[in-house]
């Protein structure tokens, strides 16, 4: 079981989104005691890439 105060961040790939892999992914952090505790979803535009 993960300790408490340890947090992990997760990017699930366009190519996981395209193959309805999210939902996945979210049941096997689940099944393996992890706690989902914030969820975005974000689009790269060209605009927004030019932030980073």
């Amino acid at each position: 079981m993960p300790e408490p105060d340890r947090l992990a961040f997760l990017v699930v790939k366009p190519d996981g989104v395209a193959q309805h892999l999210t939902r996945l992914v979210s049941l096997w952090m689940r099944d393996h005691s992890y706690q989902l505790r914030d969820f975005h979803e974000l689009v790269l535009t060209p605009e927004r890439r030019a932030l980073l």
